[in-house]
């Protein structure tokens, strides 16, 4: 940020969860975020038990590829670490608590059909978040990796209109 006159922060998943904690910490720093399928809700059963689990096993077999488009492809982790999951299922909790003080322009962009971060997701950041200035837009012919998928020309458009337009 140094040297910049306005800030905006563009995340997707479990950066959002990062991000918004960010902008409620710091209002300053931020002239805006996007959240792409941003994350802080779980409703895995398997949170519950989180702690008991990284204690057991190092990892478990890594989400990747939640793309509709069949020509998409991310690139994915094949396991996915136990301990870090423990770490982010705390810290989302820290997040969706901060979401009252988040006050900066806001878009929030997530699909109906996200198989990896349920859309409840979208519904609580843009419902809790403080911000007067916010907008919640669904992009269904796309599953949770919206940036590589179906609707990624349209996610691009839209960023680039949020930033453009708080610039």
């Amino acid at each position: 940020a140094e040297g910049r006159d306005k800030v905006f922060l563009v995340t997707l998943s479990f950066g959002s969860a990062l991000a918004l904690d960010f902008a409620a910490h710091h209002p300053d720093r931020v002239a805006g975020l996007v959240s792409l399928a941003g994350m802080v809700l779980v409703k895995d059963p398997r949170r519950f038990v989180s702690g008991i689990i990284a204690r057991l096993t190092p990892s478990i077999p890594g989400v990747g590829n939640d793309i509709a488009d069949p020509g998409g492809r991310e690139i994915a982790y094949e396991r996915f670490p136990t301990s870090a999951g423990h770490q982010m299922l705390r810290f989302i909790k820290t997040a969706r608590r901060a979401l009252p003080q988040v006050s900066c322009p806001l878009l929030v962009m997530h699909s109906h059909n996200d198989h990896t971060v349920h859309p409840d997701n979208a519904l609580e950041i843009h419902r809790r978040a403080a911000s007067t200035d916010k907008k919640l837009v669904w992009v269904d012919d796309s599953y949770h990796v919206i940036t590589l998928d179906v609707d990624r020309q349209r996610v691009f458009e839209s960023t680039y209109e949020f930033i453009r337009d708080r610039s």
